[in-house]
């Protein structure tokens, strides 16, 4: 597996939970071929569920926690 590509994937998607950009649906469909286990597929695939219905804060929790169990850190320190 390529973590790296994995990485970018999921930083892209971050970015674009963050602008409500509708093409975090075409990045999650990206990042099924690069995450593995079956804790993070159920994540891929709740943040999709939630992308369709346009609920992207909850989108954006919700590749917050995979991110965690991944080790990778996605936020940037906002001041708040």
């Amino acid at each position: 597996m390529d973590t790296s590509r994995r990485d970018q994937w999921l930083r892209q998607l971050y970015g674009q939970l963050e602008m409500f950009d509708a093409d975090a649906e075409k990045t999650l469909s990206r990042l099924d071929e690069h995450v593995v286990g079956a804790a993070c597929m159920e994540q891929v695939m709740r943040m999709r569920r939630q992308v369709v219905q346009y609920d992207f804060d909850d989108a954006r929790e919700t590749l917050l926690a995979l991110a965690k169990v991944l080790n990778l850190a996605l936020e940037t320190d906002h001041g708040g």
